[in-house]
């Protein structure tokens, strides 16, 4: 599962989603359609957007249930303690297939 802020995002994710061989994704708009899929399933791993509008920590490291979360964040960006306690993994833009690959496939 993957969060973005904006459609342009979550179209632009979709693709690069799609090009990754072994790696089933989904990509939401928005927390609340994030909160709504993390009540209603259950996903391995959940990549959220750190700037999404509405990102309730506390609610995302509830409804996680066994899914290990990514936080994506721009690289010069600080996030916060309960961001880094909560989170399995925070990464900087993840714009490299490579590299988005190899964090997916290490958790």
């Amino acid at each position: 599962m993957v969060a973005k802020q904006s459609r342009f995002e979550s179209n632009l994710c979709s693709k690069i989603f799609s090009k990754l061989d072994g790696i089933e994704s989904e990509c939401v708009i928005g927390f609340g359609d994030l909160i709504e899929r993390m009540e209603n399933n259950n996903y391995d791993v959940v990549l959220i957007d750190y700037d999404i509008s509405g990102l309730d920590l506390d609610l995302v490291n509830e409804l996680k249930k066994d899914a290990k979360i990514i936080l994506e964040k721009e690289k010069e960006q600080d996030v916060s303690l309960k961001a880094q306690d909560i989170a399995d993994l925070i990464v900087d833009n993840i714009a490299r297939l490579d590299y988005l690959k190899s964090i997916i496939e290490k958790l």
